[in-house]
């Protein structure tokens, strides 16, 4: 089995996810903190964890530049992330969520990504995020393969998964949350717009290989203890 383990720096201005990597509104980020209060006794939460795409370093940084740009920083906890799971319990680690990760990463080759338009979320702004771009080595054939793997893990994990995560993915990155003022929202998209249709011939970090996934341990915002799971080893 290939699952990389990387240590996580302590809680500081450093301690973010490094992705190595989508996100989430406030709506959802309230919906997460609900499901998180269920427990087994009523007293003690159980321990959950995030899936998201491992993608390239270069990518990685630049979508991450806008979220340090925009997300106000007293509550940026995380860095640029594409999330497929928001809410995997620990007491299905073991026996569902790992060999169902290890299973689907074996047998899965690396796909390709794009960041494309930025959009308005309630409270900040986005930017949505293509799969079924032209592969260089496939032509123009549209894959989706980000909705495949996460249709084939919500077979699996059928019966358990949370509401928002028993539904199809919608791709992208939160570069800004929890920003009430209109003027401050409608300015970053503004200047995402311009920046993003001047990236479109620039910057080829738009775009990405995706490698396999991470699965983090998510501890009271923060995302620890990442392992990554690249796609064509699986287990050895």
């Amino acid at each position: 089995m290939t699952v990389h383990t990387e240590p996580h720096a302590s809680r500081d201005a450093t301690h973010r996810v490094g992705q190595h990597q989508d996100f989430s509104t406030t709506a959802i980020n309230e919906r997460l903190q609900s499901q998180r209060a269920r427990t087994a006794d009523n007293s003690v939460d159980e321990q959950e964890y995030v899936l998201t795409l491992l993608t390239d370093p270069a990518h990685h940084e630049y979508m991450t530049s806008f979220r340090k740009k925009y997300f106000p920083a007293k509550l940026n906890k995380l860095e640029a992330h594409i999330t497929m799971f928001h809410a995997l319990p620990e007491s299905k680690l073991e026996s569902d969520v790992l060999p169902a990760i290890q299973d689907i990463t074996s047998k899965t080759s690396e796909y390709r990504i794009r960041a494309t338009n930025a959009f308005r979320l309630s409270k900040g702004v986005a930017i949505a995020v293509a799969d079924d771009i032209e592969h260089p080595k496939m032509g123009s054939h549209k894959r989706n393969m980000t909705r495949i793997i996460h249709a084939e893990l919500r077979k699996e994990w059928s019966g358990w998964l949370s509401e928002q995560d028993s539904a199809p993915p919608k791709l992208h990155y939160t570069v800004m949350n929890k920003v009430t003022d209109d003027k401050v929202i409608n300015n970053a998209l503004h200047e995402l717009h311009e920046e993003l249709s001047r990236a479109e011939k620039e910057r080829p970090e738009l775009e990405s290989a995706v490698k396999g996934l991470t699965l983090w341990k998510y501890e009271r915002g923060f995302w620890n203890d990442p392992q990554h799971f690249i796609f064509g080893k699986g287990t050895s």
